[in-house]
C-alpha cells in the first residue's frame, strides 16, 4: 500500500465494506455537485443518507493527501 492511498470502511448499502481514498487523485468539485447518497428502504421508497468520517479517518485523509503532494 503507498502512503497517499488509504482504506477506509465503505459508508454505501450493500457495498464492499472497505473502500479507498487515492490522494493522489485530487479534483476540485462544485459544492453544488455534492449531495447526499441515494437508496432505497426496504419498501423501495427512494430514501437519501447523510454520512460523514469520523476525525481520525479526515485526519488520516490529510495527511495522505500531504504526502501525495509532497508537503
Amino acid at each position: 500500500m503507498l502512503g497517499h492511498h488509504l482504506e477506509l470502511q465503505s459508508h454505501l448499502q450493500g457495498a464492499n465494506p472497505m473502500c479507498w481514498a487515492k490522494c493522489d487523485m485530487l479534483s476540485t468539485v462544485s459544492l453544488a455537485r455534492l449531495d447526499r447518497i441515494k437508496t432505497r428502504d426496504r419498501q423501495g421508497r427512494r430514501c437519501y443518507v447523510v454520512s460523514q468520517l469520523e476525525t481520525d479517518e479526515f485526519i488520516a485523509i490529510k495527511a495522505a493527501v500531504r504526502c501525495a503532494l509532497g508537503l
